[in-house]
Order: C-alpha cells, then structure tokens, then sequence
C-alpha cells in the first residue's frame, strides 16, 4: 500500500510536469512577443482590450449555469459525457443572448458609437462563448487524464494569438488585430482538443437539462454565483480603473496583470489541474482528504513564494526594461499587486477544492465580499487622485478575506492554519528583509553598464 501510494504521487508529479512543459513553451512564446505587442499597440489600446475581454470572461463564467464542474464531479463516465453536451449547447446558447446585454453596456462604458459597441460587442461575446468552450473542454479532457493533448493546448493557443496579433499590427491593423488573434487562438484550440472529445449525445431536450440542474443543484445555486463572483472581482478592477482612471492607467494595469499572471500560468495551473483530478477521484473513492489538502497547501505556499519575491523586488525594473521607460507606471503597480497574486497562485494550485467539498457557499461569501471592498479601494483611491492608493487598499483588503476564507473552508476538513499562517508570516518577513537589499544590487548592477536607467527607479 506503502509503494503504491509512492506510485500515484510519481505520477501526479510526472503529469503536472507534463501540462507544465507545454505551458512553459506557451509562456516563452508569450513572454517574447508581449513586449512587440505593447509597443505596436500602445497602452491605451492594452487599456481598451481589457475591457473587452473583462466583458468576455464575465460572459464565460454564467453561460453554463456552473454546469460544467459537473463532467468532473460526475462518476458515471457516459453520463458525464452527456452533460458535456448538455453545457456545450447551453454555452452557445446563453452567450448569444448576452449580445444583448453587452451592446448598451458598451455604448455606456466606452462612450463609442454605435457600430463600434456593436463590433466590440460581438467580439466580446465570440471571445467569451469560445472561452467558454475551451474550459468545457480542458475539463473533459482533465478527467479522462489526456495530459499529452492538454500540454499541447497553451503552444497552439499563444503562439496563433502572437503570430496574428503581431502580423495585423504590423501591417496596420491596430484597432480590432488584438480582438481577432485573441478570438482565432481560442478556437484553434478548440480545434485540437476536438478529436479527444465524446461524441455529441444529440441535441439535449428540456428535460435532459431539467434532469442535470436537479441532479447538481447546488452548482447552480452556489456554483454559478461564486463563479461570476470569482469574475467580478477580477474584472470589476479593470472596469472601474478604466472608468475612473482612463484607459491608459488601465493598460498599465493590465501589462502588469499579464506579467504577475506568468508564474500562474507556468506552475500553478498544471499542479491545480492535476489536484483537481485526483481531489476528485479520492471523492468517488469515499477517501478522506485530509493529508492531501494539508500536503499540497503546503506546497503551493512553499512554491509562491519564490516568484513573488523576484516580482516584488524587481517588478518596476522588469517593466521598463522590457516595455520601455513609459511603462514604469505598470512595474510600480505590478510590485504592489504581487502580494495578491501570491494568495492567487496558492488557490490556483488548489483547483476547484470548494467544488470538491461542496462547500461553494464558502468562496460565494468570500468573493462577494472581496468583490465590494476591492471596488471601493478603487473609488477610495480615484477620490483621493491617487491610483497606487486605490492598488494597495485592493491588495489589502483581497489578502484579508482570503486568509479568512482559507481559516473557514479548510477547518471543514480538520486542518490547522496555524502553523501555515506562521510560514506566510515568515516569508512576508524575508521579503521585507531581502527586497532592499536585492534592488540595491539590481541598481548597483545597472549603475555599471546602463547609467540612464537610474533615473527611473527610486531605492527603497
């Protein structure tokens, strides 16, 4: 029993190593064409896509009526693959309806006009339908353990959006190029994973949706808020900063969103879905999950840590170097959000835990409640005229609640926060001590070989 529980760990290590190969790649090829693509675009345009694609994930989140964690959670294999049709079509079929939600909200928000909001509308309704369909996918897939074509995904996916986002802007077409490379990548693949996936079941009736909203009820009453919740607080931001702020101080935002989201992208998201996969099968299993939670928060916590420090230390000097000296605004704020995206990165490895333990109504009132307080640290900080006010009271008050959710969701399951807590504690003194001291070498660094620079940093 002893050697075989070695076993299943060897192999979760080996498959979370296998989705992050492809996602390292992925993330090469993002991280080489973003510089281009900010300076082709400019950070006004950075600052407009983010509303866009706000609107898009925003759209994704409820088209399924939080159906789709239900092909994960589900024991019998042929059932699970009718509901992946059954979210399929509901996801097509609710998002076409938001166009007609989403046309007024743009006319409101972007103050454009009409054909603009019309084509902006589409495109955030085609991004998030086929976003959507994306996430249905990987979760099939994700259950059926065919990491080799989920390793795939992220090199397909960025290397298109580069390569068309890249080309449209070089031969002029700087107004909707980023829209469309972001839609066409999303659907190519799509495209790839398609072979890997069931059947259609035929075109589900009434009463076959009927049947699966019973069935997983409380992911449609619990499931459905949190996820647009989850959303909401992560896109709110982005809307109110471009409302309040101007698009420009939004694109800032948003390069350092992109930026913070690399070692997401790069570590958390393969261990996540492989936690996600195996919490589920221990559920199906009837095992406890006890010594699994506690292992891997403790991991994820250990692992966070190692990027945010670098971030934090060397966010603003990043930026400038790799976006030019007019995106210092983004590297200042990108230091600041870092210790959120710390907290993030931990949640990110432990995907979709409250599904799992059904307690979804946990994250519900933890994101409504991050949700609230982040929108008026931002209202806080543009009465004040001061965006980094508005940043560091959204980081504060996100971190707050997260630490009380974790408190909550986790003693379900008999765990202690404590001597977790003790090791945050612990690593938020190391980059106090370390920080300083690591930019005063950066400086130092830079004092040798590119003396103009220091005029755009200030030592801490």
């Amino acid at each position: 029993m002893k050697q075989a529980f070695k076993i299943k760990i060897s192999n979760n290590i080996k498959n979370a190593l296998r989705i992050s190969g492809g996602t390292i790649a992925g993330q090469l090829i993002a991280i080489v064409s973003l510089p281009l693509i900010t300076r082709l675009y400019g950070a006004s345009r950075m600052g407009i896509w983010a509303t866009i694609l706000s609107v898009g994930m925003l759209i994704q989140t409820f088209c399924d009526l939080g159906l789709e964690s239900s092909i994960m959670v589900e024991k019998d294999r042929d059932y699970a693959a009718k509901l992946y049709t059954i979210v399929t079509m509901l996801g097509g079929g609710i998002s076409l309806l938001m166009l007609v939600i989403v046309f007024p909200c743009f006319l409101l928000i972007q103050r454009t006009t009409i054909i603009d909001a019309l084509i902006l509308s589409i495109l955030a309704v085609t991004y998030g339908f086929s976003l959507k369909q994306v996430n249905i996918c990987y979760t099939w897939l994700n259950r059926e353990k065919q990491y080799s074509v989920l390793m795939k995904n992220p090199i397909i996916n960025y290397s298109s959006m580069s390569i068309i986002a890249i080309g449209a802007g070089l031969l002029g077409y700087l107004k909707y190029g980023y829209y469309v490379a972001m839609v066409v990548s999303q659907l190519l693949t799509i495209v790839h994973m398609r072979k890997k996936l069931p059947a259609f079941h035929g075109m589900p009736t009434a009463l076959d949706l009927k049947t699966a909203v019973l069935k997983y009820k409380d992911l449609v009453i619990y499931q459905t808020p949190n996820s647009l919740m989850v959303q909401m607080r992560d896109q709110v931001p982005n809307l109110l900063i471009g409302s309040l702020f101007g698009n420009t101080v939004l694109g800032y935002y948003s390069v350092s969103i992109k930026v913070l989201n690399m070692p997401i992208n790069f570590i958390a998201q393969a261990i996540g879905k492989i936690f996600y996969q195996s919490a589920s099968e221990l559920i199906w299993q009837g095992k406890s999950l006890h010594n699994f939670i506690n292992r891997n928060l403790n991991r994820a916590i250990n692992l966070g840590i190692i990027p945010i420090v670098g971030l934090v230390a060397f966010g603003d000097i990043f930026a400038v170097l790799f976006f030019g000296n007019n995106y210092l605004i983004a590297g200042e704020i990108l230091r600041l959000v870092a210790f959120k995206t710390f907290f993030t990165f931990i949640s990110v490895c432990m995907l979709g835990i409250e599904i799992v333990l059904r307690k979804q109504k946990y994250a519900l009132v933890a994101t409504i409640s991050q949700t609230v307080l982040c929108s008026i640290a931002i209202c806080i900080g543009a009465i004040i005229g001061n965006i980094y006010i508005a940043i560091f009271l959204l980081v504060f008050f996100f971190v707050m609640i997260q630490l009380l959710y974790y408190q909550m969701l986790f003693g379900t399951q008999q765990i202690s926060m404590a001597s977790h807590y003790r090791k945050m504690i612990f690593y938020l003194v190391i980059i106090i001590v370390t920080v300083p001291l690591l930019r005063w070498l950066a400086l130092f660094v830079l004092k040798c070989m590119w003396s103009k620079a220091l005029s755009w940093f200030n030592i801490i």
